[in-house]
Formats: C-alpha cells, sequence, structure tokens
C-alpha cells in the first residue's frame, strides 16, 4: 500500500511531534518504505523553509527527496514554491 502524507504530517515531524514521527516509521514499514507527497504538499513544505529557514532548504529538500513525488515534477514543485516566495 502506498501512504500520501500531507503538509501539516511532514512539518509536524520536522517540528519534533513524536506521535507523528512514529506515524511515519510504522506506514514506511507498512508501505515497504514507500511515502508520498503530492506536488502541492511539497511546494507547500518547501516555501515554508524558503519563509523561515532558508539556509536549511538543501536539509529539507533532502528529506522530500526521499519520497515519491505524485502528479508532477519536483523541479515544477520547488519552482512553484520559488514563484509564490518572490511573490510577497
Amino acid at each position: 500500500m502506498i501512504y500520501a502524507l500531507d503538509t501539516s504530517v511532514v512539518v509536524d515531524a520536522e517540528r519534533g511531534d513524536d506521535d507523528v514521527k512514529h506515524l511515519i516509521d510504522r506506514l514506511q514499514l507498512a508501505s515497504e518504505g514507500e511515502l508520498c507527497i503530492a506536488a502541492p504538499a511539497y511546494s507547500e513544505v518547501y516555501l515554508g523553509y524558503l519563509r523561515k529557514k532558508p539556509r536549511n532548504k538543501h536539509t529539507i529538500q533532502s528529506k522530500l527527496d526521499t519520497m515519491t513525488l505524485l502528479n508532477t515534477s519536483k523541479e515544477s514543485s520547488i519552482i512553484l514554491a520559488q514563484l509564490e516566495h518572490s511573490a510577497k
């Protein structure tokens, strides 16, 4: 089975929520390691790091890269996040 993670789940895990981290660990085992993230969620998480921690964007990108991206490319998600970031 494949599980898709929402923005809030990824952010909560990054903030150190142990319950969410354990849930992700269980999902990885159940899905044999394949967790997915939808393109909009990828963009939202990446945009959050551009706004708050631009120096850590490579760290979050590495973590996001461990998930299968659903329905578009990672590059287009990054471009979307950068466009939203520059527009505000």
